[in-house]
Parts: structure tokens; C-alpha cells; sequence
């Protein structure tokens, strides 16, 4: 069964949102760097000690990590090693308002995973319209994301990939329009619509059967 996500939540954006975004963005990365963001448990099986020496092989890139957990001592350290600290911010846990303001404010969604069976964070950012840079061992990566239309698909492990995917977007800052409309269109053929049909034909299924 296809997993679903709310897609009114982009039309429901209004100026003062949009300034709030504008915001936080500028509290949170140099003027002119392309953001890249992460969401999830800081924990060794994401992988975003890849995501941090991909960054540093990109300049004017900075990388937002939106989460907690046990590696997040090590990732900073990382970053201290590889010269890029002051490129990563580490937001900690947030609330849902404030991941609605990342989200915005960020132009492309990084998930360079171990084997992840169907992260929901992939779907939440293709909601937003944004091109995802994602494992090739991350269901969802595999299952919604066509490499090079709603973003890239990556070899899980390979710095290599992950930063030429980035500098895609830093060298070439109208693909992070073009990508993050696919995207979106993308996540619109997924509607909630679409899990309640299911959930009503599956209920009526299971009636039936019973009869």
C-alpha cells in the first residue's frame, strides 16, 4: 500500500509564513549558500557523517541536521575535522512548526541512509516541494524519486555521489526550482485522498468477506 502525506499544507502558506521562513533562514545560513537539509534520529544508520564529507567537498553549501540522537556528538566532531563546522547546524529536536519553517526555508532534502525500509521524512519533504538527494537503499528514495528528474539517487556510502549531487544544485541553482516542482508533482499523485479511498475499499472488502 502507498504511504500518503497532507498536501495542503504548502497551499496553506501565506506571506507572513513565507517571511517568517525568510527569516530563519538568514538566522541560520550565510547569504548565497544552498541549503541542504536532514531530518531524523542522529544515529549511524542515516549515515550523515557522508552528508558532512560530501559538504566538505562543496563549497557554498550549508548543511542542516533537524534531529537528536547517539551519534550526534561524533557528527559534530566530523564536521570540526573536515573544516566545515560552521557549515553544519545542528537544530536538535523540533517541534513540527519549526520543521514546517526548515522545510521552507531549505532548497534541498538530503537522506543518505543505510538501509531504511520506507522513511516518511522523504515523502514529508517531497510534500514541500523539495528535490531529494537520497540512498538507493531507502524505500521511499527508490520508490518516489527518478534520478535526475525529483532529485538523485545515490549509492549508499558514496561521498563521491552524494557531493557531485550537491554541486549540481550549488552550480546550477535554477535545478533546485525545476527538481523541487517534480517533486512536488510527484507527491501529488499521492494525495490523503487516496488513503482513504484505500482504507474505505479495503473496509468494504473485509465486509464483504464476512458475509
Amino acid at each position: 500500500d502507498e504511504i500518503t502525506l497532507d498536501l495542503e499544507r504548502l497551499a496553506a502558506v501565506d506571506d507572513a509564513r513565507r517571511a517568517q521562513a525568510a527569516q530563519f533562514r538568514t538566522e541560520h545560513a550565510r547569504p548565497g549558500a544552498v541549503v541542504f537539509v536532514g531530518a531524523g534520529q542522529l544515529a549511524a544508520k542515516k549515515r550523515y557523517a557522508d552528508a558532512i564529507d560530501a559538504l566538505a567537498e562543496v563549497p557554498g553549501a550549508v548543511l542542516w541536521l533537524c534531529g537528536t540522537g547517539p551519534e550526534e556528538e561524533s557528527l559534530r566532531a566530523r564536521a570540526r575535522q573536515r573544516g566545515v563546522a560552521e557549515r553544519v547546524v545542528f537544530h536538535g529536536w523540533v517541534q513540527p512548526d519549526t520543521m514546517e519553517l526548515a522545510y521552507l526555508a531549505a532548497d534541498v532534502f538530503v537522506h543518505p541512509a543505510a538501509r531504511d525500509p520506507f522513511p516518511t521524512v522523504v515523502l514529508d519533504a517531497m510534500t514541500w516541494g523539495k528535490p531529494v538527494i537520497g540512498s538507493d537503499v531507502s524505500g521511499s528514495v527508490l520508490d518516489r524519486v527518478t534520478d535526475g528528474v525529483e532529485g538523485f539517487v545515490t549509492r549508499e556510502g558514496d561521498v563521491a555521489e552524494i557531493a557531485r549531487a550537491m554541486r549540481v544544485f550549488v552550480d546550477d541553482r535554477a535545478r533546485i526550482a525545476s527538481m523541487g516542482a517534480a517533486s512536488r508533482a510527484k507527491a501529488e499523485r499521492y494525495p490523503v485522498s487516496l488513503a482513504f479511498e484505500r482504507v474505505d475499499a479495503l473496509l468494504a472488502r473485509g465486509s464483504r468477506a464476512r458475509r
